[in-house]
């Protein structure tokens, strides 16, 4: 019996319970088959996801210089998690668990963590910052980087990917795994939800699925047409690495995402305009540059934003409402 099917999913006998949105009493696997849960939670806004590469923004207050942390929910590395030896502090936190995925397979041609070390790591992590809503299975993605530096096919990545999951689901039930889906083309992602289907899972089934592959296509019409389409199938999405234009055009559509380009754009900053947070360090690890584009991206899921489009109808300029507070 797999646990897509089973009477008790273990999966949610670890539930956060002051987490509004995945502290739930619906099965992490099976509550999109819940007529009621779907409509208690039909109009719930996007959850946005800090992403971070500074683990103890989790459980600090303030850094080592005295600055405030970010407020708000977390999206952490487990390549960051990895480092450290000792055990977590209390986190203070919602935590979400990024695999490293894109590194992994990007800069040395697949996985070098074995899904056994990763279940370790994901465990110990669940049990000493309590406040760790869902970890990603270890995919594989499709842009070209990471096609180029497999050897591999698209179809092998999908694949790759689901054994992922249903390898990391038979390691360890308990853990809220998240599911990612991986393609090209519309139809590659359909494709692919149809193979999660012959492997047993109903990807429909599930309080949210990863979107995998679109970070780099969030200036382009496409990202609308991909969330969409899954969207319309109804899958309950979360978008790995949505920036601030790929936010504006998809929030309605997605549950969740997360975003990490607040570092790079710090480090921009900082390297080619001089820009200093007000200890006068470099923005691209700033916790007040981290908080500036928190804000942002809350503002952008809340009040919403207008892409602009240059003349091949691309979003090419975001025009925020004029009383969103903060750096626009």
């Amino acid at each position: 019996m797999t646990a897509q099917t089973a009477e008790h999913d273990p999966a949610d006998d670890h539930l956060w319970t002051e987490d509004r949105t995945w502290g739930s009493p619906h099965s992490w696997r099976t509550a999109g088959l819940d007529a009621d849960w779907l409509d208690a939670t039909a109009d719930d806004p996007c959850f946005f996801w800090l992403g971070s590469h500074r683990p103890a923004w989790a459980w600090h207050d303030v850094d080592k210089v005295g600055r405030p942390r970010p407020t708000g929910p977390l999206f952490i590395s487990a390549t960051e998690l990895r480092r450290r030896k000792s055990p977590f502090p209390r986190a203070s936190v919602p935590v979400a668990i990024d695999s490293g995925g894109f590194t992994e397979v990007t800069q040395r041609g697949g996985w070098t963590i074995s899904p056994a070390d990763y279940v370790a790591l994901v465990r110990r992590a669940i049990e000493q910052l309590g406040t760790v809503a869902w970890a990603a299975i270890q995919d594989w993605m499709c842009e070209d980087v990471a096609l180029a530096a497999t050897g591999l096919t698209v179809a092998d990545h999908q694949r790759l990917t689901i054994e992922s999951y249903l390898e990391l689901t038979a390691l360890a039930p308990e853990v809220r795994w998240l599911p990612v889906l991986q393609g090209r083309t519309v139809g590659d992602y359909l494709e692919h939800i149809d193979a999660y289907a012959r492997a047993g899972v109903d990807l429909r089934a599930h309080q949210l699925v990863g979107l995998g592959s679109v970070c780099r296509r969030q200036a382009t019409d496409e990202i609308r047409e991909i969330v969409g389409e899954l969207a319309g199938r109804g899958i309950r999405l979360h978008g790995f690495g949505v920036k601030a234009l790929g936010l504006a055009a998809v929030a309605d559509l997605l549950r969740s995402a997360d975003s990490l380009a607040w570092s790079y754009q710090g480090r921009r900053m900082s390297a080619c305009e001089g820009k200093l947070d007000s200890t006068g360090r470099n923005l691209g690890n700033s916790p007040e540059q981290a908080e500036a584009w928190r804000r942002r991206m809350q503002a952008i899921i809340d009040k919403g934003a207008i892409a602009i489009l240059d003349g091949a109808g691309h979003p090419a300029q975001l025009m925020l409402p004029l009383d969103i507070e903060g750096d626009q």
